[in-house]
């Protein structure tokens, strides 16, 4: 009898840890969301879209805006104010996760991830927008623009970069089937190199022209940095340019899982890529290439930093009719492009 009371007893105990165990799980997943929801309602500038978000009329976004998005709002509140709904929905959204990436004490963007607009466009899927945030008077912030994320090279807000560290030469050619004879064989000198990294790839642009001020400007601008537009007009990113281009792929933890060349020229149109055999790997099934750049034998050197990048490289390729000539040696900054 005692032992049958002991065993029931230490069942009810057992099975009261249990659901202990159970409230304390609720429990702490409830305090985090909580604690997040906390911390994103303090912070001013997650409060600041908010009232953006709610705003129905122009006056009420008026005190909220500045820059690009304050000049275009105010124009369209002049010249077609039948349109300032459209153009408020447009800018709103019905749900989203916001969060704030550090630029400097003046400066930051908002992100909002999941976010589904209130104006329906593709299909009411979710997408990632990014607001340019500003303060300037130094105190009170205001949104200043809505970003193309894509074009955001976040690596312009925290460093200077020189043009002599992207003018450097290399040189590409392509011939082959169905290559325009102005274009076949042609031997093109490239003066300039710029590496963008991407969450998927690293991708290193060869140009047939120096690197500007004006291109600097270019970047920067659509970046969201404080740059007049007028100043971007002598870019030569203003249009597609020929270029050759090496892009290394990028697995979930930045290592290379594969190579590929390309050659891209807007008239007479010709875009093509290149990879070559055992360019591309996924462990354990192709393993990488037995060389010291642990890359195809093309690719002699390949050094990565978290912003540079040491290349040299120089072959041949060929596929579909048309063969790739190359031969690059570089050492530049990797720019961190898109957010």
């Amino acid at each position: 009898m005692l032992l049958s009371l002991v065993s029931m007893t230490s069942g009810i105990r057992t099975k009261n840890l249990r659901v202990l165990r159970i409230i304390v799980g609720r429990l702490s997943v409830v305090f985090g969301v909580l604690t997040w929801l906390a911390a994103s309602a303090a912070d001013s500038r997650i409060l600041l879209f908010q009232k953006f978000n709610r705003a129905t009329t122009y006056d009420e976004v008026r005190p909220l805006v500045s820059g690009d998005l304050a000049r275009g709002l105010e124009f369209t509140s002049r010249q077609h104010p039948d349109l300032m709904g459209t153009a408020l929905n447009y800018l709103q959204f019905i749900s989203y996760e916001p969060h704030i990436v550090e630029l400097n004490p003046n400066n930051s963007f908002l992100v909002l991830e999941h976010g589904k607009p209130r104006l329906g466009r593709d299909n009411h899927r979710e997408e990632r927008a990014v607001y340019l945030l500003s303060r300037v008077d130094g105190i009170n912030w205001t949104i200043a623009r809505r970003m193309e994320r894509q074009q955001i090279i976040t690596s312009l807000w925290f460093k200077d970069f020189s043009l002599a560290e992207f003018n450097q030469q290399s040189s590409c050619s392509v011939s082959g089937n169905n290559v325009d004879p102005t274009l076949n064989g042609k031997e093109w000198s490239l003066q300039s190199a710029v590496a963008f990294r991407k969450k998927e790839d690293i991708e290193i642009d060869l140009f047939p022209f120096v690197i500007k001020q004006a291109d600097l400007d270019y970047w920067k601008f659509w970046s969201g940095m404080p740059i007049d537009s007028n100043a971007l007009q002598a870019s030569s990113m203003n249009h597609f340019q020929p270029e050759c281009r090496i892009v290394f792929g990028l697995d979930q933890n930045g290592q290379v899982k594969f190579v590929n060349v390309g050659f891209n020229n807007p008239t007479p149109h010709l875009s093509a890529v290149w990879q070559g055999p055992g360019w591309s790997w996924a462990l354990p099934q192709f393993p990488k290439p037995n060389t010291s750049s642990g890359l195809p034998p093309e690719f002699r050197t390949f050094e990565v930093t978290k912003d540079r990048i040491k290349l040299d490289t120089a072959g041949q390729l060929e596929a579909g009719g048309q063969t790739i000539h190359w031969k690059v040696k570089v050492d530049i900054p990797i720019l961190d492009k898109g957010l």
